[in-house]
């Protein structure tokens, strides 16, 4: 008997049953009968409700808080959910913790019954595809796939409405959320858990579409019933149509995020796999040339001038023009028949702790997933297939993991080292079972660890300093050819010229450069705060913001003296300018 299956469930229970009474989280914002019967809400209130207040912006922080600042009327709001409910009124408001794109609500009516109101924020994505799809997807989720989902009760997809704001009124999803018990569970617990999850996984991936986009309901895109197409799929090897929805534009995050919502793009739906490819490269290529440099600064490397790596349109615009000459040439893209990896799937791509929820009294019951807004049918290739809650930033642990045994000294070790192992235990958990399993996703696993799978996935996130590692990758493939060709009768599609290649393993030393001085400034700051607070998100907690404005401006002067100091020449003042332009914070 292992360590861990020897151990008593009993402490795990009372962790989520704690849980479950709490009645909130520390930071949310609750208003209560008393004040809700007044005649009228402060300023300041109403400041909170519209505003994010979860932290501060340490970059951009006007710009930021506006893309997530919502006016809606609240009286209106309790209105519509006291209608949803057939209760007489709402006398309770609960603020959510807020995501990056939502403001979340808890309505407690008068008959006891409660609802959550979801509003998304201006950076959620398109105004009214985005609400229609993420309600048209749960429910599909919820009815085919018979995966654990709220039910909608209400919701407005434009913000024409009293409210003022578009919004999703759903059922509350019964039990505790699994991040404010998971660190607590034991991992024979977390393995029950993962087990769950993977059985969703396998539902999800028994599903093929015959197109590429986004779900929705008829009505919600203006198609008329007579004109009804519905959607076609192969369920468990069954051919089906439905009518209750058709495929319509996609909301992905990557046809959203970085001020892409407002691009004329081509979103489809897309008939076939390369339609939906050439449409995402035009994608990247539109908001390349839009942006025209004015790209999103990145938090996990730190570019600048030489010895740093500078992107710019140009060398964005290069590397998609190589991988574009590849994508008509699909004997060098797939050598192997991998057109299963390629159909259409409908998933949900950001499991994390915060989106699931379990029973108190049975922490292995998984009782609700939430968030589904921005999902979208996509190659099993495109999707996150690991679930984020895994929380592994270890070494790979390949296809073909192997059980872990615990180790003889393990009640010697620390906090940070005992959960960096049940980490890795976790992930070979979960990807043995997906081996056993799910034959589908772990082939599309493994093709994501392939030179066309990291070629397409680079390419799909090019406003990012991602050109630098797709023209290497594309170098590779061509490499990988010539070897499989060593008569070459067939030449590559791409031509690489000597200077290409120079420029090619310049930018990759330079890359590779700037990932490193930005791992070893990371380094920096937490020896100095005593705690790992680099903002990887771009935001700080409210009550560190300032010390840790202070500590990345003393990197900031740090870094730039070691490299460009101020008793150089004139190239090394421009140089300077360059690198303070660059910097993400």
């Amino acid at each position: 008997m292992s360590a861990y299956s020897s151990v008593s469930l009993t402490p795990a229970l009372n962790l989520v049953r704690a849980a479950a009474r709490t009645p909130a989280v520390g930071g949310c914002l609750r208003l209560g009968a008393a004040y809700l019967a007044r005649r009228g809400i402060s300023s300041a209130i109403k400041e909170d409700l519209s505003s994010f207040t979860r932290g501060r912006f340490i970059t951009d922080e006007k710009s930021n808080l506006e893309k997530r600042r919502i006016q809606f009327n609240l009286d209106a709001l309790r209105s519509a959910a006291a209608a949803a409910t057939g209760s007489r009124e709402c006398v309770d408001i609960m603020k959510f913790p807020e995501g990056n794109f939502n403001k979340a609500f808890l309505l407690k009516m008068d008959d006891g019954k409660e609802v959550v109101a979801k509003l998304p924020n201006p950076n959620a994505g398109i105004p009214r595809l985005t609400t229609a799809s993420e309600v048209a997807s749960m429910d599909f989720f919820k009815r085919v796939t018979k995966t654990p989902v709220p039910q909608v009760l209400d919701y407005r997809t434009n913000s024409e409405n009293p409210v003022g704001s578009e919004y999703i009124i759903m059922e509350k999803v019964r039990g505790v959320v699994l991040s404010s018990v998971w660190r607590g569970l034991p991992l024979e617990t977390k393995k029950k858990i993962i087990s769950k999850l993977l059985k969703y996984h396998q539902a999800w991936s028994d599903i093929t579409f015959e197109e590429y986009g986004s779900l929705y309901f008829p009505e919600d895109l203006g198609i008329k019933p007579e004109g009804l197409p519905g959607v076609s799929y192969t369920q468990d090897g069954h051919s089906i149509r439905n009518t209750r929805y058709v495929v319509g534009p996609a909301v992905g995050r990557e046809w959203t995020s970085e001020g892409k919502y407002d691009l004329a793009l081509d979103r489809g739906p897309f008939r076939t796999f390369l339609d939906y490819k050439k449409a995402a490269l035009e994608r990247e290529k539109n908001a390349i040339i839009t942006l025209d440099g004015a790209y999103p600064k990145q938090t996990g490397m730190i570019c600048g001038p030489p010895p740093f790596y500078l992107p710019t349109s140009d060398k964005k615009l290069k590397a998609l023009q190589e991988y574009e000459e590849l994508l008509n040439h699909r004997d060098v893209l797939f050598p192997e028949d991998t057109s299963d990896l390629f159909k259409g799937h409908i998933w949900h791509n950001d499991m994390h702790t915060e989106n699931i929820f379990i029973d108190p009294e049975d922490p292995t019951t998984i009782t609700g997933i939430v968030d589904w807004q921005s999902s979208q049918i996509a190659p099993l290739i495109d999707h996150c297939l690991d679930p984020h809650l895994l929380g592994y930033g270890g070494l790979d642990v390949g296809q073909s993991p192997v059980s872990l045994p615990l180790p003889e000294n393990m009640n010697t070790w620390n906090s940070g080292e005992r959960a960096s192992f049940e980490d890795r235990a976790l992930m070979n958990s979960w990807r043995s079972g997906v081996k056993k399993n799910i034959i589908k996703q772990h082939r599309a696993l493994a093709f994501k660890e392939t030179t066309t799978g990291r070629i397409f996935h680079l390419a799909r996130h090019l406003l990012g300093p991602s050109e630098a590692h797709l023209a290497v990758w594309l170098k590779f493939l061509r490499d990988d050819w010539h070897d499989a060709n060593g008569d070459k009768d067939k030449e590559f599609p791409v031509h690489f010229s000597p200077l290409r290649l120079q420029e090619i393993r310049s930018d990759l030393r330079r890359a590779g450069f700037s990932i490193d001085i930005t791992s070893d400034l990371r380094r920096r700051m937490k020896m100095r705060l005593g705690e790992d607070l680099w903002p990887d998100s771009g935001i700080i907690q409210s009550d560190r913001f300032d010390e840790v404005r202070e500590a990345l401006d003393t990197l900031k002067k740090e870094i730039m003296d070691e490299h460009f100091p101020l008793d150089s020449d004139a190239s090394t003042a421009k140089d300077r300018e360059t690198f303070e332009r660059e910097w993400p914070f």
